[in-house]
């Protein structure tokens, strides 16, 4: 009983979330690599950045997603991504984790600033031994109680990213490579720079736009492959997504969009 009344807080403080940010939670199965399950979420383009959120039973994922050549992990270690030979940092107020190869560690000067910036934030949130932070060269993952104010978590976090340009490329629009596109869904990739969007209020805005013909297309060529489409990305498990998986995953919801409004 105590537990299913922790799952319905939790749900209650995600759904207030996706209010504050004006849009809905999602249903989903993403699996941690603890071996928890997410079964809701939030995909949402949040002041020009893509942020998703996973709440699982005893956590909330944030991922925000951005470029830089930051790669470690703080507080605990990332055993994936092999973020786990301890690296020495003054004044430090929580351990630090680097791959084998100290070369994955940040080699700049802005990069370290970033960092101490990080790490001063996180000591006033008073990290608990329960939450962490991840460092990815495509996305900056936070691992959090979901009872944290969570949108003014996020809010803080992009302020930051927004101080360190120099670091950052959250602008640019990668090129899209068909080789990391897996065979059997390459024929999307024609659709991904038009219609694979993240924000709802804009995806709505095209399917609303968008005539009978071209969406007959998009659900002839995508709709057969939302199966295929949903093994591709969970293959990734809590890895952070590809630009071009990101992109696919976008596309399959305005598809799925448009289905559900035939």
């Amino acid at each position: 009983m105590k537990r299913l009344l922790l799952i319905e807080i939790n749900m209650n403080n995600l759904i207030e979330l996706s209010e504050k940010l004006k849009t809905v939670t999602k249903p989903q199965q993403r699996i941690d690599v603890s071996g928890e399950v997410s079964y809701e979420g939030i995909n949402k383009t949040y002041r020009k950045h893509k942020v998703q959120m996973d709440l699982y039973k005893t956590f909330i994922s944030i991922t925000i997603h951005v470029n830089s050549n930051l790669a470690l992990a703080i507080n605990k270690p990332d055993a994936m991504f092999g973020y786990k030979v301890p690296f020495q940092m003054e004044d430090s107020p929580y351990p630090i984790f680097v791959s084998a190869s100290q070369s994955s560690f940040v080699k700049d000067e802005n990069s370290k600033k970033f960092l101490n910036e990080v790490l001063v934030y996180l000591k006033t949130l008073e990290l608990s031994d329960r939450e962490s932070a991840y460092m990815y060269n495509n996305g900056m993952r936070f691992i959090l109680l979901p009872k944290r104010d969570i949108k003014e978590i996020l809010d803080s976090l992009i302020e930051l990213i927004g101080k360190n340009a120099a670091i950052f490329n959250a602008k640019s629009e990668q090129a899209i490579s068909k080789k990391n596109i897996p065979d059997n869904l390459v024929s999307l990739s024609p659709f991904l720079k038009k219609y694979a969007i993240a924000d709802d209020s804009t995806r709505a805005e095209l399917v609303e736009a968008m005539g009978a013909e071209k969406k007959k297309v998009l659900i002839e060529v995508v709709g057969p492959l939302l199966g295929e489409i949903d093994r591709y990305l969970n293959s990734f498990g809590d890895r952070p997504l590809t630009e071009e998986a990101m992109l696919i995953g976008n596309l399959a919801e305005l598809v799925r969009v448009l289905i559900n409004v035939q």
